[in-house]
């Protein structure tokens, strides 16, 4: 199918269309706050005004600066929101010829209930139309279960539900119940659910409620003194003094060691080497200072 509008603009301007096109929300600035429906509102319009009028690198930023506002929307979608988001992606895949593309997101659009994509989105005599006509004729198609978060709701192409499609694209919203919006989601047609919305990480059920029965009463324990422990008290201090010593000696060869490798004179070849056992041996003084602060508390507890 031959892509035309109005003056047949050069192979070079094509080109470049496409490459804006195509360009990705994430080569965007980070979203900045505040993003709502007027702004994404805004770059919808401009898709629609620069495609009639056949400006294609204008609709190609436009597409992109709609991605950009939906990934960082604050306000619920409004389902005119959506039908004209899907109506623009389509535009876009039939500009690059990808009528397939082009045919899910028409479908999608008129999907929506309550609302029809405007007549006059593409010029006439565009041929844009002959593929409307086959999104119509296609309909809704299947859909599939979300997972609904205990903290709010989602909402599929501006409307709360519990389904989403299966082989055409949606835009998910997961609204909490304040009100905010935690994410929105561009669902491409015949994609896996994102994580959040797959009822396959639902989480289990509670355990079911156990009556717990009386207790037994229990006999008081006689207490016995405990045996003598010179030899375990004596095991624990000398245990102690060794391992402060090995924990003193390591630390003072790993100070040697990065003493070394700071030393200009000292030879490159040498600084990996240095390098190394200067943190093999200061990991080995730390874990033996550990473990001569935990046998000294040992033996003062057990005193």
């Amino acid at each position: 199918m031959q892509r035309s509008f109005p003056g047949n603009a050069p192979p070079w301007f094509v080109v470049a269309m496409g490459l804006v096109l195509f360009q990705t929300p994430t080569a965007w600035a980070a979203c900045p706050d505040g993003t709502t429906r007027f702004d994404l509102d805004q770059a919808l319009d401009a898709g629609r005004t620069s495609f009639r009028s056949g400006d294609l690198l204008k609709y190609g930023t436009a597409r992109m600066k709609a991605f950009a506002a939906l990934d960082c929307l604050v306000e619920p979608l409004e389902p005119g929101d959506a039908g004209m988001f899907h109506l623009v992606i389509a535009g876009g895949a039939w500009l690059e010829q990808e009528d397939d593309v082009a045919l899910v997101a028409l479908r999608s659009a008129y999907a929506i209930d309550g609302w029809l994509p405007p007549d006059d989105f593409a010029p006439e005599g565009s041929g844009f139309n002959s593929i409307v006509d086959a999104a119509r004729e296609a309909g809704a198609g299947g859909t599939r279960g979300i997972l609904v978060p205990a903290h709010g709701q989602i909402t599929v192409d501006g409307t709360q539900t519990e389904f989403a499609p299966v082989d055409r694209p949606a835009i998910l919203q997961e609204i909490l119940f304040d009100g905010a919006i935690r994410r929105t989601y561009y669902l491409q047609a015949d994609a896996p659910l994102p994580g959040w919305a797959d009822p396959a990480n639902a989480p289990p059920p509670p355990p079911p409620k156990t009556v717990e029965a009386p207790p037994v009463p229990v006999a008081p324990k006689v207490k016995v003194p405990h045996a003598p422990r010179r030899g375990l008290r004596l095991f624990l201090v000398t245990a102690s003094a060794a391992s402060a010593v090995t924990s003193a000696a390591t630390w003072v060869t790993a100070r040697s060691r990065h003493d070394a490798f700071v030393d200009p004179t000292t030879d490159y070849t040498d600084l990996d080497r240095l390098d190394h056992e200067n943190a093999v041996y200061s990991y080995t003084a730390l874990g033996t200072g550990i473990a001569t602060l935990g046998l000294a508390t040992t033996c003062v507890l057990t005193w």
